[in-house]
């Protein structure tokens, strides 16, 4: 990125004891040499040819290549002492004594990294650097030519070393990631036959936008990645993936972003967030009758109670007679002709209330009466914020905001977790007439849909979820496929680690599953 048009004198008042070195060098570099000479071995034009010659200017990166590379045999040792102690030098000449380094065309990207490590105010450095705020945001997006001046200039607005500035360009952290999406876009334009001009037409982005973004040269809008992943139909997910580690967008950037693609399996329209909601995931799956793995199929609130009941008992395994209980459920071999109304965790009910299982309003009334409990004393022991999210989080209309706020309710009630749950689960389920499934593949491809899953503050890793879904198909006793997730690495349950700290009032209380 040298400038061609503004290169530094080697004579005159600036004229440093270390340019007064580089100047020698030059001179015994083209000792014998006419310009003549200098534009036929290089192929440059005589009048650049002539500067150097001269000894006037510094030569241009790209022509002191050629001179090294035709009168010095490639040797880049003394230019490169000589680079060390002068940082016009070094930036001039970055390339050729840092050829494993990441060009100077990623410089915007390291000095907004400074900026942000640095906790600087923008308007102030824009202010110091001494040009607009448009400017700025084309040079931290790698959008324009960053000259020497300018790159000092920046130096000093941040306060940093220029020559430490240049340095991080030899950290290579993302280039594997750039290449790879770089590979990725190419390789699909290709096999449909498209030009740069056609494709950039198609992604409404002008030729040079597209080229950056294709060679992973400069950052990319979240508008153009979208485009891409329309065009060439691919997973959104992994590509934002791959340019985030590839520092070529920001993941803030992405956060509850949308994008509608098509599956090429299919051709269904999807929604694609980069951060999905777990619980709502989660019941929107419970509203199918079964889940289909093969040719077992199971009661879809079945595996979902489970899902998360291990979610929300996570991190302080307690009794876990419920996990055991929906792990030994069997699979079906056939899709039933009607709807399985089971409910599993009757089981867990008191006696007293197995023909009244159904009317959710009258089991919560039963724990609570025999709780003992006024309002004022549930807001205290749980996470609801008054009296209404109480009544809300056990009504018989599924009204409750948040399942943590139901998970600490039934422990103080001493009601069984999953019975709750399958009410959550259920309470706004529509009727239907026919009995429907989904696949267990169409669930994972789903998971695969959005960069990362939340759960009540906790992210969550997609293997971990695809995991919890495929438990209860695993060939194996319920000993082994509980022990194969307590020892997984679940965050620990934010409403567990609530209702620990509130249940320390009253320390004779006993938890449901304690």
């Amino acid at each position: 990125m040298a400038n061609d048009k503004r290169s530094t004198r080697l004579s005159g008042r600036k004229y440093d004891k270390t340019l007064q070195e580089f100047a020698k060098y030059l001179r015994k570099l083209l000792e014998g040499k006419t310009a003549q000479d200098i534009a036929r071995d290089t192929g440059y034009p005589y009048s650049k040819a002539e500067t150097a010659f001269n000894k006037s200017y510094i030569p241009t990166c790209d022509l002191m290549k050629r001179l090294i590379e035709v009168y010095d045999n490639g040797n880049y040792e003394t230019l490169r002492e000589l680079s060390n102690n002068n940082i016009k030098l070094l930036y001039e000449y970055w390339s050729l004594i840092h050829p494993t380094a990441e060009p100077l065309d990623r410089l915007g990207f390291v000095i907004r990294s400074i900026v942000m490590e640095k906790k600087l105010d923008r308007a102030t450095v824009v202010k110091n650097v001494g040009i607009t705020q448009p400017r700025y945001s084309n040079v931290i997006n790698g959008k324009c030519v960053i000259t020497y001046n300018l790159f000092m200039s920046f130096a000093n607005a941040m306060d940093t070393p220029p020559a430490d500035i240049l340095m991080r360009l030899n950290n290579r952290e993302g280039e594997e990631d750039r290449k790879r999406f770089s590979d990725i876009i190419k390789e699909e334009r290709k096999k449909r036959g498209l030009s740069i001009e056609q494709a950039s037409m198609a992604c409404n982005a002008s030729i040079k936008q597209y080229e950056s973004a294709e060679n992973a040269s400069a950052s990319i809008t979240k508008a153009l990645l979208k485009n891409m992943v329309t065009l060439y139909e691919l997973d959104y997910a992994k590509i934002a993936q791959i340019a985030v580690a590839g520092k070529l967008i920001e993941a803030d950037k992405l956060r509850r972003d949308k994008l509608t693609i098509y599956d090429s399996r299919r051709l269904v329209g999807r929604k694609i967030v980069s951060e999905g909601n777990l619980a709502d995931f989660v019941r929107d799956i419970a509203k199918y009758d079964y889940i289909k793995n093969n040719d077992e199929y199971i009661p879809a609130h079945t595996v979902c109670t489970t899902v998360l009941l291990f979610l929300l008992d996570a991190g302080t395994w307690r009794n876990l007679l419920e996990e055991l209980h929906y792990l030994s459920q069997p699979q079906l071999e056939s899709l039933p002709d009607k709807k399985d109304d089971n409910i599993i965790a009757t089981n867990f009910l008191d006696n007293s209330l197995k023909e009244n299982w159904r009317d959710y309003k009258y089991v919560f009334d039963f724990y609570k009466n025999r709780a003992g409990l006024s309002y004022n004393e549930i807001v205290k022991l749980t996470c609801c914020k008054n009296r209404k999210n109480v009544a809300d989080a056990l009504s018989d209309t599924g009204m409750f905001k948040s399942l943590v706020e139901l998970y600490s309710c039934l422990n103080i009630y001493n009601c069984p977790v999953s019975y709750g749950i399958e009410h959550f689960l259920t309470a706004k389920a529509e009727e239907k007439d026919n009995v429907d499934f989904i696949e267990l593949s169409e669930i994972f491809f789903q998971i695969d849909c959005s960069l990362t899953w939340e759960f009540y503050g906790n992210i969550i890793d997609k293997d971990i979820i695809k995991k919890l879904f495929y438990i209860l198909y695993e060939r194996k006793g319920r000993g082994v496929k509980l022990t194969s997730i307590v020892e997984m690495d679940i965050p620990k349950s934010p409403a567990l680690h609530s209702l620990e700290q509130l249940i320390q009032n009253r320390p004779n209380y006993t938890l449901w599953n304690s």
